[in-house]
């Protein structure tokens, strides 16, 4: 069975050759898609580490983008950072600028000790500490997408136009950023509240003491101060990853039609060559084979067909999906996702695939072999 399925490969026919380009582009196409998102899915988890490492974060009600009025005041922030449960905090304040005709973030950061380490892209010396340099410097972190948008380079000295003035900083890192395509700069948040002339708060994050409860302290303050939108860092990355599973829930029904077209093909095409060895099957059948060996003989055909065009796929999926990586995502967002290869995806996916068209050609010389002799000449 198997030897008569290999004489059969050794010479491919049109058909062949027709199916296994339709199941290789559906495996590149699929696979591609599927590095993709898994990149993206492993970026933004890597990322949520850094951003979302307090146990509790605030903010104003009301407060949904840079351009929100809706802020939280100094001394409200600082009575939330003296809680007894919280042992330190971080926060954030926002504001968006025009920086040569576009709109940016400016962003000031009072960052803990406690918080996860950011994506670099070009880390300064330091880290965020380099924040913290005295005047009369200036010193400035910027997002990927800023330096790509505007072609900044590390050492730079950036001008700000600030209502009170013109202000000059030197870019000392770059930095990953998923949340804002049009670029962030970011300062401490004592040289931003002064340049502003205003110290309100636009995000802040609470960490607590390990025998604090999270939802009570939560409940305790959402109550004493109803102006505020409190969420727990459990709550907020399940909302996340909720939003980004169903950004892309579509590509795994453009990959099921995909496959479903291509294994349609290598059926159709495997039920028109047993169709077509009416002859050979004659003289099979006659020396010994049976139906049943003929329909084996049709498994292992288009499972190792499947196998070799899945395999095959697969390899050029990893150049496909660099393209989508570090050209068209790149172009289309400005930033540079974290490659990572789904290997147990890929293996199961191939496997899939394999068993599949083996089945699919089960199916096919089961129909060719029933078929009566006499109608097979």
């Amino acid at each position: 069975r198997l030897r008569l399925a290999a004489s059969h490969l050794r010479r491919l026919s049109g058909r062949h050759k027709l199916a296994l380009a339709g199941l290789i582009m559906a495996t590149a196409m699929a696979g591609g898609i599927t590095l993709l998102v898994h990149s993206f899915e492993h970026t933004i988890t890597r990322w949520l580490g850094d951003q979302l490492g307090a146990d509790l974060f605030v903010s104003a009600r009301g407060f949904q983008h840079p351009g929100s009025d809706a802020r939280i005041p100094a001394d409200l922030r600082d009575i939330l950072l003296r809680h007894p449960a919280v042992r330190d905090g971080e926060y954030a304040l926002m504001h968006r600028i025009q920086h040569r005709g576009h709109p940016i973030v400016l962003t000031g950061i009072q960052a803990s000790d406690q918080g996860g380490e950011r994506i670099w892209i070009h880390r300064p010396a330091g880290g965020l500490d380099v924040l913290r340099e005295p005047p009369p410097a200036l010193p400035l972190l910027a997002s990927e997408p800023f330096v790509r948008r505007f072609r900044h380079r590390v050492g730079d000295e950036i001008r700000l136009q600030l209502p009170s003035g013109e202000v000059r900083g030197i870019l000392r890192g770059v930095f990953a950023d998923y949340a804002n395509e049009h670029g962030t700069l970011v300062m401490h948040a004592a040289t931003l509240a002064e340049l502003l002339g205003e110290d309100r708060t636009a995000t802040l994050g609470l960490f607590l003491h390990p025998e604090a409860d999270p939802g009570q302290v939560l409940a305790e303050l959402q109550a004493a101060h109803p102006s505020l939108n409190l969420r727990d860092q459990q709550s907020l990355r399940k909302e996340i990853y909720s939003i980004f599973r169903q950004t892309f829930s579509v590509t795994a029904a453009l990959k099921l039609i995909g496959l479903i077209v291509a294994i349609a093909g290598l059926l159709l095409s495997q039920i028109s060559l047993f169709l077509e060895r009416g002859p050979e099957r004659k003289t099979l059948r006659a020396l010994g084979f049976t139906p049943r060996d003929l329909q084996l003989s049709g498994a292992w055909e288009s499972g190792i067909l499947a196998g070799i065009g899945g395999l095959t796929g697969l390899t050029a999926a990893l150049g496909l999906g660099g393209i989508l990586i570090f050209i068209i995502n790149r172009q289309a967002f400005g930033w540079t996702l974290q490659p990572a290869v789904p290997l147990g995806a890929f293996t199961l996916f191939w496997l899939a695939l394999t068993l599949t068209g083996a089945a699919a050609g089960l199916f096919a010389g089961r129909l060719a072999a029933t078929l009566p002799i006499e109608t097979e000449e």
